[in-house]
């Protein structure tokens, strides 16, 4: 039980999904229960499962259309190892919210306990499609470890992917981010075109493929991606350092300074300190 608790603990950590500071769809509905989802963390830490599902239970009973507290119940099993209970329950939250991807997350953590990792793969691949601004951190701690062999990454392994897992966007983008690290630029951007060319609407892809333009020289190229990504997700606190440190290198400082600015608010690590080395004595 402990080492499940530790190993989610690391993957959250890893991810930015430290709880209990998630991002739910739900926020507004859930917020009148912030001091019990705290108490709520606090049963898991001491393992009290059963005063934690009753607490939870009591918060569905008042809004149902909390979506944190299913999903917490749905934690409950996760812990107590009801593996069945929980892949089914977590199916059923899928279905009842197709963009949230904790549901995702979660079955594949369970079938990553269980050594079915074709199964784990496809989850975290639905988990990265739901919500494709969660990061590479995401996709390093949970996707590729499965597909490294000696903590190097196989081109076979990715390859054979997309015959075993459906057709989404986010399976292109598992390509382009081993091209990308392996700096093979002109070929991950092939595969992050490929992501918003099955999926406009796709933020992470966007992302990914400005910073590939930008890796190759091609900055107006860069510069429209990052805006894309933008214009579909106005907190992706990443894509605005890059976008401004874009517009920096470019000479447009004001600009640049404001997109750290909003990095910075949007709590990017690396915004404080290019602020101090870029902007600190520039009044804007």
């Amino acid at each position: 039980m402990a080492i499940r608790i530790s190993l989610f603990l690391l993957f959250c950590a890893i991810i930015g999904l430290m709880l209990p500071s998630l991002t739910w769809a739900d926020d507004d509905l859930c917020k009148p229960f912030e001091e019990d989802f705290e108490q709520i963390e606090e049963y898991f830490e001491k393992s009290l499962w059963s005063i934690a599902e009753q607490r939870i239970k009591e918060i569905i009973d008042a809004e149902p259309d909390c979506f944190r507290a299913r999903v917490d119940l749905g934690r409950v099993y996760y812990y107590r190892e009801q593996d069945d209970k929980a892949l089914n329950y977590f199916q059923e939250l899928t279905e009842l919210n197709p963009r949230d991807h904790q549901p995702h997350h979660y079955r594949g953590l369970i079938y990553y306990d269980q050594d079915r990792t074709l199964q784990a793969l496809v989850e975290f691949h639905l988990a990265y499609e739901a919500d494709p601004t969660i990061g590479s951190g995401y996709f390093f701690k949970t996707i590729s470890p499965i597909l490294a062999e000696s903590d190097q990454f196989l081109q076979s392994n990715i390859d054979s992917l997309v015959s075993k897992i459906p057709d989404i966007s986010s399976v292109y983008l598992s390509h382009g981010l081993f091209y990308y690290y392996e700096e093979r630029y002109d070929e991950a951007l092939e595969k992050f075109r490929k992501v918003v060319s099955k999926n406009r609407d796709h933020a992470g892809g966007w992302y990914f493929a400005g910073r590939s333009y930008e890796s190759i020289g091609e900055e107006t190229s860069a510069r429209n991606a990052y805006n894309q990504a933008i214009a579909l997700d106005d907190e992706y606190s990443v894509a605005y350092f890059h976008r401004g440190m874009q517009k920096i290198r470019a000479g447009n400082w004001n600009r640049g300074c404001r997109d750290l600015r909003t990095a910075d608010s949007l709590e990017h690590p690396g915004a404080p300190m290019a602020i101090q080395n870029f902007c600190r004595h520039r009044f804007y």
